[in-house]
């Protein structure tokens, strides 16, 4: 688990082909790897390269509202 301004954010494992939506953020489902839950990530404009994230990548989310970095 890391920190994000007070945020927690887990490590998640990428499940499904990321898709961009028309306000620019780019979405992936995601399933956390150390519980046995999934969810939908969301990268915001400034994250473009989360277009090219492929099945099994890992990428950190905040359980709260979805919010999603690479790292």
């Amino acid at each position: 688990m890391e920190y994000d301004a007070g945020a927690p954010y887990y490590k998640a494992k990428i499940i499904g082909k990321p898709v961009r939506r028309i306000d620019g953020t780019v979405i992936a489902k995601v399933a956390y790897t150390q519980r046995d839950r999934q969810t939908i990530a969301r990268f915001f404009s400034n994250q473009d390269e989360a277009i090219q994230l492929k099945e099994g990548d890992i990428v950190h989310v905040c359980p709260y509202d979805g919010d999603a970095y690479i790292g």
